[in-house]
């Protein structure tokens, strides 16, 4: 698997009382992407789970309620399969409550060498 970054920081701390929250956007090549965003105890979003799928873009932001996030501070991971998908690119921005750019946090492309790869994006998320 073929990684290239232009952004890629782990740690992430979310103002959610100032209406802060993480964008994600996810962009597919191929016939039905896999992904999956998770904790340790919990699966918060996988590409199956979105309208339209399989499709070329996915956006969801996190978390969408405060009762989302189970922990102040977590580590995460955004998984990618490859045996539908030869490439994806991910961006995720963090937001203000008025939907305003405050920083990218992840701006990476993936792409497939072989079927059976897989890759995980680690996050360490605290939320305020």
């Amino acid at each position: 698997m073929k990684r290239t970054t232009r952004v890629s920081f782990f740690n992430v701390t979310v103002a959610q009382t100032n209406g802060e929250l993480l964008r994600f956007r996810i962009d597919a090549k191929g016939a039905v992407p896999t992904f999956t965003f998770l904790s340790r105890h919990d699966v918060f979003f996988k590409a199956s789970d979105f309208p339209g799928h399989p499709k070329s873009t996915y956006q969801r932001k996190f978390p969408l309620a405060k009762d989302e996030i189970g922990a102040k501070t977590a580590i995460y991971s955004l998984t990618f399969g490859f045996l539908g998908a030869t490439a994806y690119t991910l961006l995720v921005e963090l937001r203000d409550a008025n939907n305003t750019l405050l920083k990218t946090i992840k701006d990476i492309d993936y792409e497939r060498e072989d079927q059976t790869d897989v890759f995980s994006e680690l996050f360490k998320i605290t939320v305020n």
